[in-house]
Formats: C-alpha cells, sequence, structure tokens
C-alpha cells in the first residue's frame, strides 16, 4: 500500500514547477528589499523547517555574503527579550505558520525594524499575518504528518530567493531546472538501503556545507517515521568524538552534493567503514566536470537528495511495521512557545 507520505513527496517536481512560475514575482519584489543592503539575518524556524533554515544560512552567506544565524525565541517567549533588529532580514519558515513562538518572534522583529519574511505553506496562517513579506510555498494541501513537497518547498523558496537577489541570468535558469532535476530523483536507486538500516541500531546522517542541512532533515525522519534513532554531524564534526561510536551496529547516511566538500565527505565515510559502520551514500547524479562549481549550484543540486531519501525511508518504514502517515505521539501542526 502507497502511504500518503510518499504520494505527496511524489507532488514534489510539479510543486516547484508552479513555485517557478508563479512564485517568481513574489521572489523578485521581496529580493529588491533585501539588495538595498541588510546587515544580519535571523532565521526563525524549527523542526525539519529548522533545516530548511540551516540551508538558507548557508546559501545567504556563501552567495549574498551576509551573515544568517538562527533565532533563539525564547529569547521572546520565555525571557522577554527584543533584541535590536533595525534593517535586519528576519526569514521565518513553517509549513502551518501557527506555532505561538515562530509569531511572536516574527512579531518582535517586525517591532524592532527588520525587514520580516515569511515562508509558509499556509497564507492565512498567523506567521503570514505577523510577517511584512509573505513568499507562499504553493506546495498544496500536505494532510501527512511527515512534511515532504513543504519542505523541499522551503529549500526552492530559499534557492530562488538567492537567485532573484543575486539578479542573474544564470542563476536563474539553475532555479528554474530544479523540477526536471526532483523528476530524475524519484527513480535514483539506492538498493542496500532498507537493508542496511533495519539491521543496524543507530545511524548517523552525515553532511557538510548544503548536505548537512539534508542530513539533519533525514535524522528527524529516520525518529519519526521508523522509531530509529539517529543524529545529524557535519562531516568535519565527525573526528570530534562521534567517530568513536562507529562499530558493526552503527549505520551511516552520507549525503554527496558532489561539490567542494566532497572530500571531507569521502573521509568520513572511510574512517566510518574502517570502523566497521554499515556506510550508504546519496550521492548527486549531476556533479559538475572538473573544479567544483559556485555554491549555488551546489545548492540546487543538493536538494534532489532529500527526495530520493524520502523514497527510501517510507520503504524501510514499512519493512519495520511502521505507519509513515502516523508516527507516534508527533501531530501535524506543531505549537510550542
Amino acid at each position: 500500500m502507497t502511504s500518503q507520505f510518499i504520494r505527496e513527496a511524489a507532488e514534489s517536481p510539479a510543486a516547484i514547477e508552479r513555485l517557478c512560475r508563479d512564485g517568481w514575482p513574489l521572489l523578485k519584489a521581496a529580493a529588491k528589499r533585501l539588495r538595498d543592503g541588510v546587515p544580519f539575518a535571523a532565521i526563525n524556524a524549527r523542526g525539519s523547517s529548522g533545516y530548511a533554515g540551516l540551508f538558507a544560512k548557508y546559501l545567504i552567506e556563501a552567495e549574498c555574503g551576509v551573515f544568517a544565524g538562527h533565532f533563539a525565541q525564547s529569547i521572546v517567549t520565555a525571557y522577554r527579550a527584543n533584541p535590536a533588529m533595525r534593517g535586519a532580514l528576519f526569514l521565518s519558515i513553517s509549513q502551518s505558520g501557527r506555532s505561538p513562538d515562530l509569531v511572536e518572534s516574527a512579531d518582535a522583529a517586525r517591532r524592532g525594524g527588520a525587514i520580516t519574511i515569511a515562508i509558509v505553506n499556509d497564507e492565512h496562517s498567523p506567521l503570514a499575518a505577523a510577517s511584512e513579506i509573505v513568499l507562499p510555498m504553493l506546495a498544496g494541501a500536505e494532510t501527512s504528518t511527515g512534511a515532504t513537497k513543504s519542505f523541499i518547498a522551503s529549500l526552492a523558496i530559499v534557492l530562488g530567493l538567492t537567485a532573484a537577489w543575486r539578479e542573474e541570468p544564470a542563476v536563474e535558469k539553475i532555479f528554474r531546472s530544479l523540477p526536471e532535476a526532483l523528476s530524475k530523483a524519484t527513480a535514483q536507486p539506492v538498493p542496500e538501503f532498507e537493508e542496511v538500516f533495519a539491521s543496524v541500531s543507530h545511524t548517523l546522517t552525515i553532511g557538510r556545507g548544503f548536505g548537512y542541512a539534508i542530513a539533519g532533515e533525514a535524522s528527524l525522519k529516520f525518529k519519526e517515521l521508523c522509531g530509529h534513532h539517529a543524529e545529524a554531524f557535519s562531516a568535519a564534526e565527525l573526528f570530534h568524538g562521534p567517530i568513536a561510536m562507529a562499530d558493526k551496529s552503527l549505520g551511516a547516511l552520507v549525503f554527496d552534493q558532489c561539490d567542494a566538500t566532497a572530500a571531507s565527505l569521502r573521509a568520513a565515510s572511510d574512517a566510518a567503514t574502517c570502523a566497521g559502520a554499515r556506510v550508504v551514500t546519496i550521492r548527486a547524479t549531476n556533479p559538475p566536470r572538473g573544479e567544483p562549481d559556485r555554491p549555488f549550484s551546489a545548492a540546487a543540486r543538493t536538494i534532489p537528495l532529500i527526495l530520493t531519501f524520502y523514497r527510501h525511508i517510507d520503504g524501510l518504514a514499512h519493512r519495520l511495521g511502521r505507519d509513515p502517515d502516523r508516527p507516534n505521539l508527533i501531530a501535524k501542526v506543531t505549537g510550542t512557545r
């Protein structure tokens, strides 16, 4: 039986095609505000959206030269502080747009003079109302508890906003090629995936740069859909302690977008394998020829990797006797303060 989780994931190429077409004017208008100059960017997000925010951090810093960091919502909701944010970009990301801590933080940032942008799937949500600029995901209804196409849409909007911010035709072309790349990702085989991760006790999801953000989302889905303990690490951090866990009970899932981080990913993979861990790699199918290319191209190559992962984590969940559409103790809309 095909789960709603994987059916909605399969809708991602069409959803991103719609975003490229109908969302581009909104992205251009938002980027025009940013080209006047912002001193820094703050990311307001949690869960899967928090990892989309990490992707945004890497891309904004690498392509636009603006420092970006995650905003700690408890600064507003628990400690009642109001950090100075005049002229800054305050970027909120949320599928539902209904978590009170995200809404209160956006309210505070807007009062503090920030340019507040909300990436949401619900244009009528409280988070959208609290923000000056709304960038709809245009993903359509998503009923499965585990977000798929809305997460991919979040990454695509970040990619599109950066393309509009850079205002380069070649970069816009890469953004518009994303639906085709996603279509190919739905068929990418990773034949050993289910056998490996059904046989290990715990898993490290490993990436670096843009792939680290994807690894974070993957670690959530291992726990949420499969009840399988997984933690995300940068390949660079693996040697600062986590590699000591590697033995035959450990699985490692590596995300390789085939960019300047590839050598460190290979080193991490080799070290885990030598220590007895079982390693699986999901690698970009369209690597650059010759020298590593610019960060924007690498970011675009990274997004399809998570769609390939979704296809295989769904199969693993079924193999382990789990229902991907009904994970334990998880609600579709998470409300925190």
